[in-house]
């Protein structure tokens, strides 16, 4: 996936994802509305086959194509970023707040374009969770956004550590870790929330592949348990590379997709693959950030000046 960033070579050339990130929200609404009604809504938008913090996720990387899209016109970016916005408010997700925050104050701190609109979006989410507070509008996906609460992380963060320790210097090997989460594995196989809630449940045939899919809910956690020390230490430097690279680059949709997924990357894992395909952006992002053109050439200077 870096491979595939340094051929792309700029952001714009992911541009593409972004109707089929709208589509995800538009079908995370027409789902919730045809199985659940209103109800639905009102406990927090789902999705058939996307897990309702990854359904945030995706809100928040498309509010980010619309808004550092340059020269995208206002009839399309408007009702895009607006559909991204309620998608994002309805799915009640923490961890796509935080990412949201930090990537968009990077993006906004290094490079200075859209500022206007970009203080805007953050504005609309702050104003409305604050409303949710003072005037208790009854809806349960506000006040999560609200909520302090770590949803039982701890635990699972003391049995990433427990798993580590039985193998501290190379980890426990990938896709393995989630054996020795014993927190999540509890709860058993399970598809979607969504899809269990309509009762749709795990087949038989896939349930002792369980702990395949549980993860850490933080990255480093996660990365420490199944390649150990080496393995995080390798993870650290590249992420420090690319944070270092993107802020070279100056490119917002980059800083944003770098900076955000590593704030998240500390309550959820949102760059391990496969994944439903933001794991594989972030990746490609990267690549993007550290392909340099030749500094002397007029297409290395519109891709700084991110024009």
């Amino acid at each position: 996936m870096i491979a595939a960033g340094v051929y792309l070579k700029q952001s714009r050339n992911l541009r593409p994802l972004l109707w089929g990130q709208l589509l995800i929200c538009g079908t995370a609404w027409l789902y919730t509305l045809t199985t659940q009604g209103w109800i639905g809504v009102q406990q927090r938008l789902s999705h058939p086959y996307y897990y309702i913090v990854s359904l945030g996720l995706i809100a928040v990387v498309a509010m980010w194509f619309v808004i550092f899209w340059k020269g995208g016109a206002a009839w399309w970016r408007w009702p895009a970023g607006i559909l991204a916005l309620i998608t994002f408010v309805a799915s009640g997700s923490r961890g796509p707040l935080l990412a949201l925050v930090i990537g968009s104050l990077v993006a906004l701190l290094i490079n200075n374009k859209n500022k206007l609109l970009l203080s805007f979006t953050i504005l609309v989410i702050t104003v409305t969770a604050f409303l949710a507070i003072s005037l208790n509008l009854p809806f349960k996906p506000l006040e999560r956004l609200t909520s302090d609460q770590t949803s039982g992380r701890e635990y699972v963060w003391q049995d990433a550590i427990r798993g580590w320790e039985t193998s501290p210097l190379g980890g426990v090997g990938p896709y393995q870790g989630g054996a020795y989460l014993t927190y999540l594995l509890k709860e058993g196989c399970q598809l979607t929330p969504s899809l269990e809630r309509n009762g749709v449940n795990c087949p038989d045939k896939i349930k002792s592949l369980t702990s395949i899919w549980l993860i850490a809910h933080n990255a480093w956690l996660h990365w420490m348990l199944e390649s150990g020390i080496v393995g995080l230490s390798g993870f650290i430097v590249l992420m420090l590379y690319s944070a270092y690279k993107s802020i070279v680059l100056r490119d917002s949709f980059v800083l944003a997709i770098v900076f955000g997924f590593m704030a998240m990357n500390l309550v959820d894992v949102v760059v391990a693959i496969p994944s439903p395909h933001f794991s594989e952006l972030w990746w490609a992002v990267v690549g993007i950030s550290i392909y340099e053109d030749k500094p002397t050439s007029d297409v290395s200077l519109k891709r700084r000046l991110n024009v």
